[in-house]
């Protein structure tokens, strides 16, 4: 008898209320994609389950040719702090960027300090504050509109994945717009199976 380590990968059934997601435990599964996959805690695809436990990715941002497909097996950086998240059991050490230069958790922190971690970080860097608070704020006021308004058609989907193409090109991680579209869009799609199929 051999025992071997496997990745597998706990299938949560999503129970939704307006802005945000808890999940109740369906079971465990190993998958021949999501097993392959490595891990990252700045992961670049997700999941999600059908009722009829078929499994769905997405992708999160953009994925460039050639660039290695990541999924997170933890807490996305932007919802859990570094200390948080290797605290989580895992068989590793994660050496993803956000894990390595101990970004914080912009989601968890009230919104006064997340904004005042992007203006730190961009005196630091070459990209004006201002045109990134501008950018930020008229995305995530977009997006909320959206997700109060329960739109989750074909159309909307496509238009957040083009505001997170834009945020990809202008904004470097870890950045306030990005997480929060990449959030919201994740929200989406697990509220919209519906539509996935149209995407």
């Amino acid at each position: 008898m051999k025992i071997e380590i496997t990745n597998s990968f706990e299938m949560d059934h999503p129970t939704s209320l307006p802005l945000s997601i808890s999940n109740k435990r369906r079971g465990i599964f190993v998958g021949l994609i999501s097993s392959l996959a490595n891990h990252s805690c700045v992961a670049n695809i997700g999941k999600c389950h059908t009722d009829d436990t078929k499994i769905i990715y997405y992708t999160l941002e953009p994925i460039p040719k050639g660039m290695q497909i990541f999924i997170s097996y933890k807490p996305l950086f932007y919802y859990v702090s570094t200390v948080d998240r290797i605290k989580s059991q895992t068989f590793f050490h994660c050496k993803c960027p956000a894990c390595k230069n101990n970004w914080p958790p912009l989601l968890d922190l009230p919104f006064p300090e997340s904004m005042n971690y992007v203006y730190r970080k961009s005196i630091q860097s070459s990209v004006k504050l201002l045109d990134e608070t501008k950018m930020t704020l008229e995305m995530i006021s977009c997006v909320r509109k959206w997700m109060s308004d329960e739109k989750y058609d074909r159309d909307t989907l496509s238009s957040l994945k083009k505001l997170i193409h834009k945020a990809v090109e202008k904004l470097p991680q870890p950045n306030y717009a990005r997480c929060t579209l990449t959030d919201y869009f994740s929200k989406m799609i697990l509220r919209s199976n519906k539509v996935l199929s149209e995407v």
